[in-house]
């Protein structure tokens, strides 16, 4: 009996204490924000107010982002946190507008400068994170220049 309550205790309170995804997003509260910074190598978070219009109009970007970038290899995640309700955490980063954006790499906070479509922020977040260079062979380097419809591209071979 005793193992059986451990054992949904534990179930339970990993439960609670997971962070919940909305539309992709993962939702940040002060409760859980720095166990989830800590748990990722790179995540963008947006600070936002619910009534700010400028959230509003990037939320479906934000979405659409976050949904591309979770089908990456390796994925990379988008989150957000209500810096009205979750006051602590947004007077802790200087929030003092909205939205705010910033990328955090291995807990470390960095300033996001980048657009406002889901285009120019996966974007943004691929060339933060990812490697400076990826090797290629010729095969994939015509296919590539096939698909694009590029006329002139330039190599390094060393």
């Amino acid at each position: 009996m005793i193992k059986i309550l451990s054992v949904l205790f534990a179930f339970t309170t990993s439960y609670v204490s997971a962070a919940e995804l909305d539309n992709g997003v993962l939702v940040l509260t002060d409760a859980n924000f720095d166990e989830e910074i800590a748990k990722h190598e790179h995540i963008l978070v947006e600070f936002y107010a619910p009534w700010c219009g400028h959230c509003k109009k990037l939320a479906p970007e934000y979405e659409g982002a976050a949904e591309v970038l979770s089908k990456h290899d390796p994925p990379y995640v988008l989150g957000k946190l209500d810096a009205t309700e979750n006051k602590a955490s947004a007077e802790k980063y200087g929030i003092q507008g909205f939205p705010t954006l910033f990328y955090f790499v291995n807990g470390n906070k960095m300033e996001y400068t980048g657009g406002r479509t889901k285009d120019t922020i996966v974007e943004w977040v691929l060339k933060k994170s990812g490697p400076p260079s990826t090797e290629l062979t010729c095969a994939v380097i015509k296919e590539k220049a096939a698909d694009s419809g590029v006329k002139f591209m330039v190599g390094f071979f060393g």
